[in-house]
């Protein structure tokens, strides 16, 4: 059975102890788990990985869905020659073909340039059409639930069941944080959050150790 949104909250109150929402409420502890969620696409950006067809506009230019945080990889054209895009550098282009911003416009793109400091935007080789379209691999922030627990109780979570404990430590974190103040609450909003942290790196190392790709390497 799919781990839901009221479990997530429960097993955040049964260590918090605090079953009647005296301290925290189940608002707080929803907006913590949403808040999460955003998190996740820096310390576990696999969790927040999706892959889609991009329809793209005329010219080189081209920026990624609004709900999309950053772009991860670009693969195949999907429409016009079903062909393989290839990453290659601004430099290495201009300096083999200074006018590919003018070249014209096609379906069958078959280069696209990326820059980790712009990372909502790409630009593409040759200039594509208004009709070409593009399989990509982005980020995005998962789903995120009303904060009203009687109408978001049976959600279930926006990333795998596997995660749960991650969620509830980071909940936990933020909890303990709200009274940070006082030392015990700050050593266990603490250990929460080294909690988190560990199971984000640990997690990490597991991917890529057991990733298709290690064997090619």
């Amino acid at each position: 059975m799919a781990t839901t949104v009221g479990d997530i909250v429960s097993g955040a109150r049964r260590i918090l102890s605090d079953d009647d929402e005296v301290r925290w409420s189940n608002v707080e502890l929803i907006q913590w788990l949403n808040e999460c969620y955003a998190v996740l696409t820096r310390v576990k950006p696999s969790e927040c990985t999706v892959s889609e067809a991009l329809t793209l506009v005329a010219g080189t230019k081209q920026t990624i869905p609004d709900d999309a945080e950053r772009l991860i990889e670009i693969s195949h054209n999907t429409a016009g020659s079903m062909g393989v895009i290839d990453l290659i550098s601004r430099k290495e282009l201009d300096a083999v073909l200074p006018t590919w911003h003018s070249e014209p416009e096609t379906e069958d793109i078959e280069h696209y340039i990326f820059d980790e400091m712009v990372p909502n935007e790409f630009f593409v080789s040759p200039p594509a059409l208004n009709t070409a379209e593009v399989y990509a691999y982005l980020i995005k922030v998962p789903s995120s639930h009303s904060k009203i627990l009687a109408v978001s109780e049976d959600d279930p979570i926006s990333v795998k069941d596997s995660m749960a404990p991650m969620l509830i430590d980071y909940i936990l974190f933020r909890a303990f944080s709200k009274d940070a103040d006082h030392a015990s609450y700050a050593n266990r909003a603490a250990l929460h959050l080294n909690a988190f942290n560990m199971q984000a790196d640990t997690g990490f190392k597991l991917e890529m150790a057991t990733s298709p790709n290690a064997e090619a390497k």
